[in-house]
């Protein structure tokens, strides 16, 4: 059950709740069993058994001797109806991607103007940063954050298997592998058991479910502060740890933040169409629901400002979805060849100790930094997340090295923050 993020469960702790949980590794036994079994597909936990031959030949006709041998002794879990790989995944057992050709009947073309906020998505998407965007009700930041899932990459073999079993823990029993992103949006009313996850034998919250895709915040603000704080630790640590009294259980939460939020109370602070009725001390009131240390680990802030009337006239019949994604799969792979060697996927992922072999600046990009460091009061994390940032910008134009140009597109996805 590791790969499901248990790592301290034991034998007497299993009960009726990890009934149809689908796993691809046996608890108990060595790493080299666990390859070959794993080649007879994915399997579903019932209950306990010893090890007979009876057992063995059933359901391991191919090397039950030598797998005996490696078991006696052990207890495992009975195994069955084992699924095995559909044809067209047998085909791809070289473990490469899946292809999701899942019709979405969406795409950026939809939405008329927002040019930068569609950059920074791509941006974020492609280094897997998180963003934050700030607009007036109706200028199209839902629509923008639900448009996202048509440019995400499609998964690999691990990373749907990784889906699939944290669905079937959620209790979404499932005899297909699933290889659509995540993309979670839960309403704000959510409590901290809902986000993070929770109960007598803890069940994966919304960060675990948004593993390897996207969790979706709408309105921002509405949502608790004690809620919103329990996204710190998942966020910076990319797993969180539940602990019970019958188990202590730690679950992926590697997931791209996106959120949305209105500027003020009234919702049209900045705006061009309405004037703002709230006072500068309401407002303050407002944007101060969301702390500091929370809105440092955004890496994107955008404003989404409402659009001319002339925007609404043009068309665009040609997929803005598709040219971004091809643009991001990209992007993706540079970052998968350089980092090859690391145990490291995307930009955003980068730890000090990296930025200086990997994001190297020259004199004019470094200047240009330090002076918005000084000027802007920044942290240190959001002068590293700049650097990350600039990087992934270079990636997506093909360069090998940032040039001052990325550095001052990342700072300004950065100035936003300061009209919070």
């Amino acid at each position: 059950l590791q790969d499901c993020g248990i790592y301290s469960i034991k034998p007497q702790n299993i009960t009726k709740e990890l009934e149809n949980v689908y796993i691809d590794e046996i608890w108990g036994i060595g790493k080299n069993t666990c390859s070959l079994l794993n080649k007879f597909g994915i399997y579903k936990v019932c209950e306990f058994v010893n090890l007979t031959d009876t057992f063995l030949k059933k359901y391991f006709t191919k090397r039950s001797i030598e797998i005996k041998e490696e078991l006696k002794g052990n207890v495992v879990y009975k195994v069955t109806n084992v699924f095995p790989f559909p044809k067209s995944i047998q085909k791809t057992c070289s473990f490469s991607t899946f292809i999701n050709d899942k019709n979405y009947n969406m795409d950026f073309s939809e939405v008329f103007g927002q040019e930068q906020a569609k950059r920074a998505l791509e941006i974020a998407i492609a280094g897997g940063h998180n963003c934050l965007l700030t607009g007036s009700p109706g200028s199209g930041k839902t629509m923008l954050a639900q448009r996202v899932k048509t440019i995400l990459p499609d998964l690999t073999l691990e990373e749907a298997l990784e889906v699939t079993k944290i669905n079937s823990l959620y209790g979404e029993d499932s005899k297909e592998i699933i290889f659509e992103r995540p993309f979670r949006s839960p309403h704000y009313t959510i409590s901290e058991k809902g986000l993070i996850g929770g109960g007598d034998f803890p069940k994966p919250g919304e960060v675990t479910l948004a593993n390897s895709g996207i969790l979706f915040l709408d309105e921002l603000t509405e949502y608790k502060s004690n809620v919103l704080e329990m996204l710190r630790t998942p966020l910076e640590d990319k797993e969180i740890t539940i602990s019970r009294v019958k188990a202590k259980i730690t679950y992926p939460t590697d997931f791209i933040l996106i959120a949305a939020m209105n500027p003020c109370s009234c919702g049209y602070y900045g705006s061009l169409l309405r004037k703002c009725t709230c006072s500068e001390r309401s407002r303050k009131r407002y944007v101060e629901k969301i702390s500091g240390p929370l809105l440092d680990r955004f890496d994107l802030f955008v404003e989404v400002t409402s659009i001319e009337y002339s925007e609404f006239k043009k068309e665009n019949k040609e997929s803005v979805s598709e040219k971004i994604k091809r643009s991001v799969i990209q992007a993706r792979n540079i970052q998968k060849e350089r980092y090859e060697k690391y145990d490291i996927n995307l930009n955003s992922e980068l730890q000090n100790s990296y930025i200086k072999e990997f994001c190297k600046l020259d004199l004019k990009s470094q200047e240009l930094l330090d002076k918005f460091y000084v000027k802007a009061k920044i942290s240190a994390r959001a002068y590293n997340k700049i650097i990350k940032v600039a990087r992934t910008i270079a990636d997506l134009e093909l360069k090998e090295n940032i040039e001052p140009r990325h550095i001052a597109e990342a700072i300004q996805y950065r100035k936003k923050e300061e009209k919070l």
